[in-house]
């Protein structure tokens, strides 16, 4: 790449599935924004968290089945947004697919099965790149990465997820920090190459128990300094359409990555305002 400087971007995570249009009768917007801190930024880096959203279902108001992740990859290693991006986009998948299979089940009862099936594409890829004998290379270059995942269906939801970051329900905003040896990976136990992760379950709530849902990753804590909430930071407006939510985000993710060291990562599900 040479001395030309990186320009400062937002990534934009991808989407799958229905629910990501303007449509006025949607029960539920979805915004996912990230962009790179300083810190990556001036070393010509990639940003190294990463989000995704799934939704299914097609009702008269729109989808009934939502996953959101957030993933921050390791930063200290080559390429950890790799893992990252692999990471949410498969957890997210993984959410929806067992929400659709279990119909009648509450959405916390996924996240074993999210963990272990993010785990499973994980040891697939490290092997399939690095061959039986070098798979644990694979893994501590590339694949070491949080995960946050918020699962919403016609039961519930549910925010679970392994490592550290931001998780709140409306104004409840939870700091989930790493421990004196680091951060928790999903990958740990796809290659015993630290603590066997556990999955924490963060946040339950019924089908109307809710208004908003948001996760990010730790370079996201500024945002929510001095009882700053999810929806302190927003105006009304963000809850109409769910491209208002998402130009709002955007802005807010990128004004705080340019004052950060660290990568910026917010994703947000909000009931649309009436």
């Amino acid at each position: 790449m040479g001395d030309r400087p990186l320009k400062r971007r937002s990534s934009r995570p991808a989407r799958a599935g229905a629910g990501a249009d303007d449509r006025s009768a949607d029960r539920y917007l979805v915004a996912c924004a990230s962009a790179a801190g300083k810190a990556h930024i001036d070393a010509h880096k990639n940003n190294q968290d990463a989000a995704a959203f799934c939704a299914r279902g097609d009702g008269v108001d729109g989808p009934d089945i939502v996953a959101l992740c957030v993933s921050d990859g390791c930063g200290s290693l080559v390429a950890s947004e790799v893992g990252a991006q692999l990471t949410a986009r498969r957890a997210v998948y993984s959410a929806v697919e067992w929400a659709e299979a279990h119909p009648y089940s509450l959405p916390s009862e996924a996240m074993e099965f999210v963990l272990d099936d993010v785990v499973a594409m994980l040891q697939r890829v490290a092997i399939a790149v690095g061959g039986a004998n070098r798979a644990d290379d694979v893994v501590a270059d590339a694949l070491l990465a949080t995960m946050l995942v918020t699962l919403v269906t016609p039961r519930g939801a549910a925010v679970f997820g392994v490592g550290d970051g931001v998780i709140a329900k409306d104004d409840d905003v939870r700091i989930e920090r790493a421990g004196a040896a680091g951060p928790s990976y999903p990958a740990f136990r796809a290659r015993a190459l630290g603590p066997n992760p556990e999955v924490k379950l963060f946040f339950v709530a019924g089908a109307d128990d809710w208004s908003t849902l948001t996760l990010a990753t730790d370079g996201a804590e500024a945002l929510f300094a001095k009882g700053a909430t999810p929806s302190s930071l927003l105006t009304s407006a963000a809850r109409t359409t769910t491209s208002a939510l998402r130009w709002e985000l955007e802005a807010k993710v990128q004004s705080a990555a340019d004052r950060s060291l660290d990568d910026v990562t917010v994703a947000m599900i909000a009931r649309r305002a009436k």
